[in-house]
């Protein structure tokens, strides 16, 4: 499905059906030229171990290497059982991957664990300029405690032009649940 409004909208490009797998990729069949800023749709992920998070890492190969240093975030989380509803404010640099879940809560693998998230991937297919990311998730931590988390991350190492990226979780596989990815016209 496409939502297309005059020459802007969302333009459907692959959806992944996981089913107990290592990873999600998105190639280079998905990632082209055509758009500079991505759409991806996390819903109903379950982790097959327990507090872990899904993180992201791009290649600029088509996955035969990826990235695994150099990405940088700045984050807001919180969950329902915080006693003064406050959210926590994170930074960090030199990390592993783009986090989308797990910071400072980790997502759940119980069956009603579930993360889902919105992320916006911009720049990827430029290749004088870094990669950033805004997103926001929603999940059960590893006590079953609703969660969220919303931030930017990105990174300062990966300048060529990104053709594949890589969802998995930090430990285990991915149970179950979809990602969708959609091409931005702007």
């Amino acid at each position: 499905m496409s939502i297309i409004i005059g020459n802007n909208g969302l333009v459907k490009l692959s959806t992944a059906t996981i089913s107990n797998d290592a990873s999600v990729t998105f190639d280079n069949t998905i990632i082209t030229d055509a758009f500079q800023t991505y759409k991806v749709i996390g819903s109903n992920i379950v982790l097959a171990s327990d507090d872990q998070r899904i993180q992201v890492t791009l290649s600029t190969d088509n996955g035969s290497s990826y990235s695994t240093s150099g990405y940088a975030q700045a984050l807001h989380s919180g969950r329902s059982s915080d006693s003064d509803s406050t959210t926590t404010f994170r930074g960090a640099a030199n990390k592993e991957s783009l986090r989308i879940s797990g910071t400072r809560f980790n997502s759940g693998a119980d069956t009603g664990e579930k993360t889902n998230f919105e992320a916006m991937y911009h720049g990827l297919r430029n290749s004088a300029a870094d990669k950033f990311c805004t997103y926001m998730s929603a999940f059960a931590d590893d006590s079953g405690t609703v969660a969220m988390q919303m931030g930017i991350s990105g990174t300062t190492n990966v300048t060529a032009a990104v053709n594949n990226i890589k969802f998995a979780s930090s430990s285990g596989n991915l149970s179950s649940g979809t990602i969708t990815i959609y091409g931005v016209r702007a």
